[in-house]
């Protein structure tokens, strides 16, 4: 459908809220809109993600899907986290076949067409920092820095580690590649999340993890 490719091309991303739609079918009545989409997702002109959310198929985009771009849309506010930014920053090698996130909405397990995502409940405290954003072409997605995707594990798994050589062992956590990224692993850095992190857990790995950089 060639509307659908104009949007595409206009908005310069695949990812499509209801509400986009909608907007450029202004026009068209609620039964008229309710058949488009129908139609579109039958022709595989759109890809229905879950209710609200689609993406614009195959044939009219130029890129493959990005996971972490979808999980971002999929939960507002969320951000990519533990497994999943772990194994992106090359930290543990397990593969990793569930999009993890946080959010401070109810966790949720969703299976998609497009794969299969997991978010779970961080509160507001733990997670107004340590995640940006990262641009790669038309994809944009938020995700935590190596420390944070770290310290969000050891919360939510309630894992406790006395040193840096358990969460070796336990995670099979490569910690001298954790170092190289220095721009979010540093003494500033470390000392911002003790601050945040009261629990006497987390300060013992932050405090071991500080003494060897």
């Amino acid at each position: 459908m060639d509307i659908i490719k104009k949007i595409y091309e206009e908005l310069g991303t695949y990812i499509l809220p209801l509400n986009i739609i909608n907007g450029v079918l202004a026009n068209k009545s609620s039964d008229a809109k309710k058949s488009f989409l129908k139609r579109a997702c039958q022709k595989g002109d759109l890809v229905r993600v879950q209710k609200g959310l689609y993406l614009v198929g195959d044939k009219n985009r130029n890129n493959h899907y990005n996971s972490f771009v979808i999980a971002n849309y999929m939960v507002c506010p969320s951000y990519v986290s533990l497994e999943s930014a772990l194994s992106f920053y090359g930290l543990i090698p397990e593969a990793v076949y569930t999009t993890t996130s946080v959010t401070t909405k109810i966790g949720s397990e969703i299976k998609t067409t497009v794969g299969q995502y997991s978010f779970s409940y961080l509160k507001t405290d733990y997670f107004n920092f340590g995640f940006y954003q990262i641009k790669e072409g038309e994809h944009k997605y938020l995700i935590a820095t190596p420390l944070k995707a770290l310290m969000d594990y050891i919360v939510l798994k309630k894992k406790e580690y006395k040193s840096v050589d358990n969460l070796e062992a336990d995670l099979r956590f490569d910690f001298d590649e954790f170092l190289t990224y220095k721009k979010f692993v540093n003494i500033e850095a470390i000392n911002e999340m003790l601050a945040q992190y009261k629990s006497y857990r987390l300060q013992v790995i932050l405090k071991d993890m500080r003494k060897r950089l």
